[in-house]
C-alpha cells in the first residue's frame, strides 16, 4: 500500500496514481477547467493574470504546467513561475525536463536495462532452493 500526502490539502491518502486525494479531485478538475476556459478566451495571459481571474493559486497553475496539463505556449510565465529543466536548467514549455535531457535519459535507461538483462542471465542458470530443502540438507 502506497501512502502519500495530497498536493492540495496535505492530508495522507492511499496513492492510486494521482497527485491529489479523492476529496480534492473534483476541485482540481474544476480549477483546470477554469484555467482552460480562461486561456481559450485570453491566450498568452501571464500566470498572475490567470490566477487572479480564475481564483486558482499560482502553485496549482505551476503544478499543472509541470504535470504537462498546460503548455507554456498558452500562458506567459515570468520569474518564479517560469519552468526550467530539472536536469540542465534550460527553459521548458511543459513538464520537468527538456527534450534533449529526455532523449539522454531514455538512452541511459536503455543501456542500463540491456546491461542488467545480461547480468541477470547468470542467476537464471543457478538452482533455486526452498528453505525446507536447505533444512533437509543440514539434517
Amino acid at each position: 500500500m502506497d501512502v502519500r500526502n495530497c498536493k492540495r490539502c496535505g492530508k495522507i491518502y492511499n496513492y492510486t496514481g494521482g497527485a491529489v486525494c479523492n476529496n480534492c479531485l473534483r476541485q482540481e478538475q474544476e480549477d483546470f477547467e477554469k484555467i482552460r476556459e480562461y486561456l481559450f478566451k485570453n491566450p498568452n495571459s501571464s500566470t498572475a493574470d490567470v490566477s487572479e481571474a480564475t481564483g486558482v493559486e499560482l502553485k496549482v497553475i505551476s503544478r499543472f504546467l509541470k504535470e504537462g496539463r498546460i503548455e507554456a505556449d498558452y500562458i506567459q510565465m515570468s520569474g518564479d513561475s517560469a519552468l526550467a529543466c530539472e536536469k540542465c536548467g534550460k527553459p521548458v514549455k511543459t513538464g520537468r525536463f527538456c527534450e534533449d535531457c529526455i532523449k539522454q535519459m531514455q538512452a541511459d535507461f536503455g543501456k542500463a536495462a540491456k546491461s542488467n538483462s545480461t547480468t541477470n542471465k547468470s542467476f537464471q542458470t543457478n538452482k533455486v532452493h526452498t528453505f525446507e530443502h536447505i533444512l533437509r540438507r543440514k539434517y
